[in-house]
């Protein structure tokens, strides 16, 4: 009863999601009328409170996030790499950004995505593997690599790992489509049970933890140099991607009030905040 109560409720939302992106496309040329001061006001709601979701079918809110990736006109084209030449150039972008190292080895064992600009160069990637052993687990201590009791085990994961994203690339929709599309690969390429996912950087962790809801590990990682901590957590596929769908639509309605010259205080989803690029780059997922 919750789901057919739900459902007309989110069609409103759905068609006001329409009319508050083109308010987002065109807020730079609008004039401040009550219309879009409205739109705005909605649009702040969303991001603070992130109440949009209500209890739909996964590919309710993949679809949603499509068509705002599509309206927004993302400049990258999605792209498997398979030969060893298009493997090299992801390992050598995503070493540059990240300053973590990956085997062309394990590359080859896993699903490795590159986006395209219309330029030709590759802006960003990630590697989705279930191929044992894991690289996620391979970064654990020697000691601590046996499973724990209730602990799912090894077998059970398949990781998004590797993603990295060039710190020029700066759009939104650019950026989000790769957050996005790594989760729903791993979803339809995989009959694990559990997505896994990890980071060596704090911030990088909290926001990755909307979506992957469930810590697993906490260690210091003396594969990388020097040694850092380490986290690793994970969530179940559906409930990933919701989450994730969820993350992304936030951001959204945070960015739409922004542009709109309106504050929001939901800061766990802030656009600056998640999209932020260190030094070296972004390797949101190492």
């Amino acid at each position: 009863m919750q789901q057919q109560a739900d459902f007309p409720c989110s069609l409103w939302n759905g068609g006001i999601l329409i009319l508050l992106w083109i308010t987002y496309t065109q807020a730079a040329c609008l004039e401040e009328t009550a219309l879009n001061k409205a739109f705005c006001s909605y649009a702040d709601y969303m991001g603070r409170t992130g109440k949009f979701l209500p209890l739909l079918p996964t590919w309710t809110y993949t679809g949603i996030i499509k068509f705002i990736t599509i309206a927004g006109g993302t400049s990258l084209e999605a792209k498997q790499l398979v030969s060893d030449t298009d493997l090299a150039s992801f390992q050598k972008k995503f070493e540059a950004q990240s300053g973590a190292k990956v085997s062309l080895r394990y590359l080859r064992n896993a699903i490795v995505m590159g986006y395209i600009k219309k330029d030709g160069q590759m802006a960003a990637g990630y590697v989705v593997n279930a191929v044992l052993p894991l690289r996620y687990f391979s970064f654990l201590p020697e000691l601590e690599r046996c499973q724990l009791p209730g602990e799912p085990g090894e077998e059970d994961f398949v990781e998004i790992t590797c993603i990295w994203i060039d710190k020029h690339l700066t759009r939104y929709c650019d950026r989000g489509v790769v957050y996005l599309d790594s989760v729903e690969v791993a979803k339809r390429k995989s009959d694990k049970p559990y997505i896994l996912g990890g980071s060596n950087v704090p911030r990088v962790r909290e926001q990755q933890m909307h979506a992957f809801t469930t810590p697993l590990r906490s260690f210091v990682s003396v594969v990388h140099k020097p040694p850092c901590p380490y986290w690793i957590y994970y969530g179940s596929p559906d409930a990933t991607l919701i989450r994730m769908c969820k993350t992304m639509l936030s951001v959204v309605f945070c960015d739409i009030a922004a542009v709109c010259g309106l504050h929001t205080n939901h800061s766990a989803f802030s656009y600056k905040r998640m999209y932020k690029t260190p030094a070296k780059g972004t390797a949101i997922i190492q």
